[in-house]
């Protein structure tokens, strides 16, 4: 793992520029099998906030914190979302936008 994060943030250069991919984080939670990936702050609806990569058995899941669109008398700011064999799913807005309130929410048992 001890060069992956490097990995992944140079590929981010090559793709979405140097400036954007050098705040972009990378955090291991080993006891999960995970890692979050942070970005910077979202500008514009669908941007990620972050993206929890966990390993189940049955492979990989990717779960997102999505910017989401401003909507009168709502406060929330975000959406967590799956990509899940092609297929973006839709778990409902929240009102964080801080990495730990997301974390707690993935992590807690089912």
């Amino acid at each position: 793992m001890n060069d992956i994060p490097n990995n992944i943030i140079n590929i981010a250069a090559l793709v979405v520029g140097e400036e954007f991919s050098k705040n972009i984080s990378i955090r291991k939670y080993s006891e999960h099998q995970a890692i979050l990936l942070t970005f910077p702050k979202p500008v514009e609806p669908p941007e990620c906030f972050f993206i929890y990569i966990v390993r189940r058995e049955e492979g990989c899941r990717y779960i997102t914190y999505e910017k989401t669109r401003e909507f009168p008398g709502s406060d929330a700011v975000g959406a967590v979302c799956e990509w899940r064999g092609g297929i973006h799913l839709f778990s409902g807005v929240r009102k964080y936008d801080d990495a730990e309130s997301f974390i707690k929410e993935l992590q807690q048992p089912k």
